[in-house]
């Protein structure tokens, strides 16, 4: 704990003398090396799935058989598959406007180095933000905390059970390595580059809007609350969604066309951040032996939003809590946290109503930062002996083709 305490007076310096390496080279040998441990059991579990051929329900035998998976066709699953086509073709249906444009843009422009192959660019853009989100993050943990605890953020993260969508292909990676980045550049004064990267994390996921707000205190609360012109910084924010809003409106007609395709695609609309979590916890309690589609849904849902409430309110009271400075990283918990229980899911096809929340949760980054300060040996333990065969199951229906979101 002393070593934090240091960083939190002096955020940035090296404890341990001049020999050591810089801050950004040390975020950047740790984040490789947590990406590639990853990656590593990725493959592994991949690698077995592909053993598993077929499943009798008669007598309840597994065939094995050589494994018969493409290693990158296997991970063109879902939404990757989505991202993908929209790197290839642009937006040529309705649906395709569900998703955010930064993300298969940048498929698009690396297609030209992978011969056109765009499952491949999606899997390059996705992990190299993935090592950028790692390198970033560590370097801001490390910045406001200490090193140790930047340490374990990077690994609560990549261990958590749906961190698969990482690296396979969906934003979600570059999502935080932009938020990340958006904050870190706050606590810099880099008010310009800050606005900048939220604005294109509002062009990756609509989550992005809400960094308005912990740019808005930030900004205010280093300026004693007194506003500049440099404020006007935190219009590029909103204005990411913005492009994505005429861009829409070009293309189909309809600047609202994200929402329309939310709503007729798969049922999702904004509702109270309780109506979710209220009508999945009544489905699984009145069946609770019985989960849904696949594991990550009903229970792990359900999880994922008590961790969400209490990593939230353990960043404001508690043992816990983030210094009043650093109150903007855990206003965007809170308000980003508030935005993913508001979407609720009704498709009577569908009947899961917290559904893509697991993955969701990743983009509320803050949430493994606080669970990073628990400094016991035992928490940690007990998370990876929850998570990681979590993960592995996930990982291996995603890699056979089930429904995994």
């Amino acid at each position: 704990m002393v070593q934090e305490r240091l960083g939190d007076e002096a955020p940035g310096l090296s404890v341990e003398g001049p020999k050591r390496r810089s801050p950004w080279r040390r975020a950047a040998v740790v984040g490789l090396s947590v990406w590639a441990v990853s990656r590593l059991g990725l493959l592994v579990v991949t690698l077995l799935a592909g053993y598993v051929d077929d499943y009798d329900d008669q007598d309840f035998g597994i065939a094995l058989h050589q494994p018969t998976l493409n290693l990158f066709g296997v991970w063109d699953r879902l939404d990757a598959n989505r991202f993908a086509g929209i790197g290839e073709n642009g937006y040529t249906d309705s649906d395709s406007a569900a998703f955010f444009p930064l993300f298969p843009g940048l498929i698009k422009a690396v297609a030209y180095l992978t011969f056109g192959n765009t499952v491949l660019a999606g899997f390059i853009v996705a992990n190299l933000a993935f090592i950028g989100a790692l390198v970033v993050l560590h370097r801001l943990v490390e910045h406001e905390f200490a090193e140790a605890t930047a340490r374990r953020a990077g690994w609560l993260l990549v261990t958590f059970p749906t961190a698969l969508f990482l690296g396979v292909g969906y934003n979600m990676s570059l999502f935080v390595l932009l938020a990340a980045g958006c904050w870190y550049a706050m606590r810099r004064e880099r008010w310009w580059l800050a606005g900048a990267l939220g604005g294109l994390a509002a062009a990756t996921r609509s989550t992005g809007v809400v960094l308005t707000v912990p740019f808005i205190y930030e900004y205010l609360r280093q300026h004693r609350w007194r506003p500049s012109w440099r404020g006007a910084a935190v219009g590029l924010i909103p204005g990411g969604l913005g492009c994505v809003v005429a861009l829409f409106w070009a293309v189909y007609g309809d600047p609202l066309a994200y929402v329309h395709a939310q709503r007729d695609g798969w049922g999702n609309r904004l509702d109270w951040p309780w109506a979710a979590t209220i009508e999945a916890v009544r489905a699984w309690m009145s069946s609770p032996l019985k989960l849904g589609r696949n594991p990550s849904h009903d229970l792990l849902a359900i999880a994922c939003v008590v961790l969400l409430l209490a990593t939230s309110a353990a960043a404001f009271v508690g043992p816990l809590r983030f210094r009043r400075d650093q109150y903007g990283l855990a206003l965007f918990a809170v308000a980003a946290t508030i935005l993913a229980l508001s979407a609720h899911v009704t498709n009577k096809n569908l009947p899961l109503p917290l559904m893509s929340l697991p993955r969701r949760a990743l983009e509320v980054f803050p949430v493994f930062i606080v669970l990073a300060r628990i400094e016991r040996d035992w928490f940690q333990r007990a998370y990876l002996f929850v998570a990681l065969p979590v993960q592995g199951m996930l990982i291996a229906a995603y890699a056979l083709d089930y429904w995994v979101e």
